[in-house]
């Protein structure tokens, strides 16, 4: 119909690094849809790709990036191109280049033919010197640095290595975001941050005055499974925290 809005169907694919694609599969062959987009990312996948390039021999660029892209798009390209399906990928990570150059050069060994386009501009690993030494990497309330108290486990790297000490642990990791609930934390090693891990759930994140008192201004609850990318530390300044911490408070003050 003349002057009709176009329909554009998008497929979404993925969840994190090594997930499986036949649901993607079954999108391309019965969703009717024009593009997928496959989310290879997550905030372990990126530890794991900075670990990675870590290792790398200095102008060395082969890693990086979430490595079952190749595969994937090995499997599922025919049908695309059958279908007239594009693809939209995260799996660049960080490095879209290198990326970008494997999947050209698996395609070519096939014979096959595709545009592969990268999205780059984000990146500030190559001045992380520079903006370290600036001060830049720690200005403002979104990089402000939390004291976390805990009893849990203690991780060392690499490679990562788990022990239990039973006393009283602090790291210092920055703030991320700010959430109804909850206060997002980093704990990513290669920022210099530290964090929480298993069995410090409880345990209190403190806010440091300029005078030098503390305020406790969290409790830690959760974060992801490795304990080396982020945490979420639960925030008491909220309503019903303040109601709960003054309930507990009435029946102390009231107990005989």
């Amino acid at each position: 119909m003349k002057g009709a809005n176009k329909t554009v169907r998008v497929g979404a694919g993925l969840g994190f690094y090594g997930d499986s694609w036949r649901p993607v599969r079954a999108s391309i062959e019965r969703g009717g849809v024009q593009y997928i987009a496959s989310d290879h990312l997550s905030e372990l996948t990126l530890a794991i790709l900075q670990k990675d390039r870590q290792r790398d021999k200095p102008g060395d660029a082969a890693s990086g990036y979430a490595r079952d892209a190749v595969p994937m798009l090995l499997e599922l390209w025919p049908l695309a191109a059958k279908h007239k399906v594009r693809f939209v990928l995260n799996a660049g990570g960080l490095n879209p280049e290198g990326a970008r150059q494997a999947i050209a050069k698996a395609f070519r060994d096939r014979g096959w033919k595709a545009k592969i386009a990268t999205v780059t501009g984000d990146s500030v690993l190559e001045r992380i010197d520079e903006l370290r030494a600036a001060g830049k990497l720690r200005e403002g309330s979104n990089t402000a640095a939390f004291a976390l108290v805990g009893y849990g486990d203690t991780i060392t790297f690499p490679p990562p290595e788990f022990a239990f000490f039973g006393q009283r642990e602090v790291a210092y990791s920055a703030y991320l975001g700010l959430l109804p609930s909850w206060l997002h934390m980093s704990q990513n090693q290669a920022t210099d941050d530290g964090g929480t891990c298993y069995g410090d759930s409880g345990g209190p994140a403190f806010w440091t005055e300029p005078d030098g008192s503390e305020i406790v201004v969290g409790v830690t609850s959760w974060g992801d499974i490795p304990c080396v990318a982020s945490s979420f530390n639960y925030r008491i300044d909220t309503a019903d925290s303040l109601d709960f911490i003054q309930d507990v408070i009435d029946s102390l003050e009231s107990a005989p």
